[in-house]
């Protein structure tokens, strides 16, 4: 017997993949209605989708009943890269001090060149949210690698915002080489089991993403009309 996916699951995942993507910004009011017909679904389990997503803070009710896509605020962004700073740097060292580095470095290879095919096939599939994706996948790999579960469970708990965030941070123009320049310097560092050299690279890259996204945020350029919803 094959177990089908409830309604309420394939809703959810949906919306909060148009949230990650940004086909609904921060701010963006979404209907019930609306988002039933854009899923060909009834309202009962896109309602049901919208109180988990409420629950996990994607989503917050309005003046009228409606649910909008949470904002961002600076100190969002300042805290979730301090945080990423903190564990990623620590997680890097630790690879060297038990001598996992290289091996790392061979995994994070794989995944970069995954990055620079999909950077190279962009321009005919303007597929940006894979990118980030496959970015996310490559920070995942040092947690993975080092096997420390802690660290894993931290990462896990903030790795859609990352997403979300690094969507935020190539909107506006065009950053896929600089991405995985700046990755390149991660790996070279770990090839040399430098620890103040990670702690360089990973902060650069890290700093250069965090003043991205709040140049997008506080420009307010991420308020556009999306395919549901609306403003009120």
């Amino acid at each position: 017997m094959v177990n089908r996916v409830p309604l309420s699951q394939i809703a959810y995942e949906r919306i909060k993949k148009g949230i990650l993507s940004l086909q609904f910004p921060p701010g963006f009011v979404l209907q019930e209605r609306s988002l039933a017909e854009l899923l060909g679904m009834s309202r009962t389990p896109v309602r049901e989708a919208i109180h988990s997503l409420m629950r996990e803070n994607w989503l917050v009710v309005t003046a009228r009943s409606h649910s909008r896509v949470r904002e961002i605020s600076t100190g969002d962004i300042e805290d979730l890269y301090r945080v990423r700073g903190i564990i990623e740097i620590g997680a890097l060292s630790l690879l060297v001090e038990r001598g996992l580095a290289e091996t790392c470095a061979v995994l994070l290879e794989k995944q970069q060149k995954k990055m620079a095919k999909c950077y190279r096939s962009f321009r005919q599939e303007n597929d940006l949210f894979t990118f980030i994706e496959l970015d996310r996948d490559f920070h995942s790999t040092i947690y993975s690698t080092l096997g420390n579960i802690r660290m894993q469970n931290i990462w896990r708990s903030v790795s859609d915002e990352v997403v979300w965030y690094g969507m935020m941070a190539m909107i506006t123009q065009e950053r896929f080489s600089a991405v995985l320049e700046e990755h390149e310097y991660v790996i070279e560092s770990l090839k040399k089991a430098d620890v103040v050299s990670i702690a360089a690279a990973v902060k650069n890259h890290l700093d250069v993403t965090t003043l991205r996204i709040k140049n997008v945020v506080e420009n307010k350029r991420l308020v556009y009309i999306g395919p549901v919803g609306g403003e009120e």
